[in-house]
C-alpha cells in the first residue's frame, strides 16, 4: 500500500512533468491580436453536425457534446445539462463552431449543473430556454444571478457537498481556476443508474484530480 508521502511525490512528479511539457509547447503567435480578434467578427461559425439523442435503457448513460463546456448527460428518464451555452457571442468574442446541440435538445432537461459564473458557462439567454421545472445546481453566490429566471429550485453547493434528485447523486469537487469571485467554481461527480460521469468546466491541473 502506498504511503501518503509516496502519493505526494507521485503528484509532484505529475505536476513537474506537465509544467515541462507546457514550457516546451510552441504557442502560435499572431502579428496583431487586435486584427485577429476583429476578423472573428466577420467570420461565420463553422457548421456543427447535430446527431440525434441516443436511445437509452436502464444502466446506460448517453453524452452529447454541445461545444466549449456544454454537455448533455442522459440517464434513462433523466436529462442533465452541464454549463449550457448555445449563444454565438460572449462579450466581443464570437464562437468559431456552431453549437453541437439545438435549442430543442433542452426541452426535456430536468437538472442543470453550473460550474462557475463566467458568462461562457453561466449563460443566461441559454438558461432561459430550459424548462422552469428544472433544478439548478451551482457554486456559492450564483443563486442571485439566476433568481429572475424562476427555476423550481436552485441549490448552491460547496466542495464535497452533495444533492440527490430523482435517483441521481451530484457531488461537488474542487477545481483550480482563479481566485476572483466569478471564477471560483466546482466540478461535479454525477452518479446515477449507469456509469458515473465527472464534469469539469474550467480547471488547471492540480492534486484535486487525484482525489476524484
Amino acid at each position: 500500500v502506498a504511503s501518503r508521502d509516496d502519493l505526494r511525490r507521485v503528484d509532484e512528479d505529475r505536476v513537474a512533468a506537465l509544467e515541462r511539457a507546457h514550457r516546451q509547447r510552441a504557442i502560435p503567435r499572431h502579428r496583431s491580436l487586435l486584427l485577429h480578434w476583429a476578423r472573428g467578427w466577420f467570420r461565420r461559425p463553422r457548421p456543427a453536425v447535430i446527431a440525434p439523442a441516443p436511445r437509452l435503457t436502464a444502466g446506460q448513460v448517453g453524452i452529447s457534446f454541445g461545444g466549449h463546456a456544454t454537455v448533455l448527460v442522459r440517464y434513462a428518464g433523466m436529462t442533465i445539462a452541464c454549463d449550457p451555452m448555445l449563444g454565438r457571442w460572449v462579450g466581443g468574442v464570437r464562437r468559431s463552431v456552431e453549437p453541437g446541440l439545438a435549442p430543442g435538445d433542452l426541452e426535456d432537461v430536468d437538472l442543470v449543473l453550473i460550474s462557475h459564473s463566467h458568462r461562457d458557462h453561466l449563460h443566461l439567454p441559454t438558461l432561459a430556454r430550459v424548462p422552469r421545472r428544472a433544478t439548478v445546481v451551482a457554486p456559492a453566490r450564483c443563486a442571485a444571478r439566476l433568481s429572475h429566471l424562476g427555476f423550481a429550485r436552485v441549490v448552491e453547493l460547496g466542495v464535497d457537498q452533495s444533492v440527490q434528485y430523482r435517483g441521481i447523486d451530484v457531488t461537488a469537487a474542487p477545481v483550480r481556476h482563479s481566485d476572483s469571485a466569478i471564477a471560483r467554481g466546482l466540478a461535479f461527480v454525477i452518479r446515477g443508474d449507469g456509469p458515473s460521469v465527472f464534469f469539469c468546466g474550467d480547471s488547471g491541473y492540480f492534486s484535486g484530480f487525484a482525489r476524484v
